[in-house]
């Protein structure tokens, strides 16, 4: 008999969030969700989450979460900024605005990013599914390995 992994419910694109009765179905029928809010928007929305697991006997510890979101590195965070915002507006054939695209994405030195996914993580993310918005694919993959990921990893 095929068997599954924990479901994993994206919000798809609710940066100001969801409903309660939405909110209620992750805390009590779900394994966690998918989110691309900001980091406090997480924890509030996470908090409410965890309540209502709670509420329903269920362990909000055992609930998963992760973040899906962009990144560009580039010492020019501006210059980061401009190309996701071409290289989203090219891949979903839209025209989001340099407002939605910052909060979307990861952007800058990899100092700036790092900083930026560790507030992720703080907020109490577990999981992070990163989209390289940048024509360069090979070189941000091998920057975000060399230069970003090992400051993630924690040593390991």
């Amino acid at each position: 008999m095929p068997t599954h992994g924990p479901v994993i419910v994206n919000f798809d694109g609710c940066p100001s969030g969801v409903s309660d009765a939405a909110e209620s179905t992750y805390g009590c029928q779900h394994e966690g969700m998918e989110t691309d809010v900001t980091p406090a928007q997480f924890r509030e929305q996470w908090a409410r989450i965890a309540r209502m697991a709670r509420e329903e006997g269920r362990n909000p510890d055992a609930l998963g979460s992760a973040l899906y979101h962009n990144i560009n590195i580039n010492e020019d965070r501006g210059k980061a900024l401009e190309e996701s915002k071409t290289f989203l507006d090219t891949y979903y054939t839209s025209k989001f605005s340099p407002a939605f695209v910052e909060g979307w994405t990861v952007a800058g030195t990899p100092a700036q990013c790092i900083a930026e996914l560790r507030d992720y993580v703080a907020a109490g993310l577990t999981h992070v599914s990163l989209r390289l918005t940048s024509w360069d694919q090979r070189g941000q993959l091998k920057r975000f390995l060399t230069e970003v990921a090992p400051a993630l990893s924690g040593g390991r």
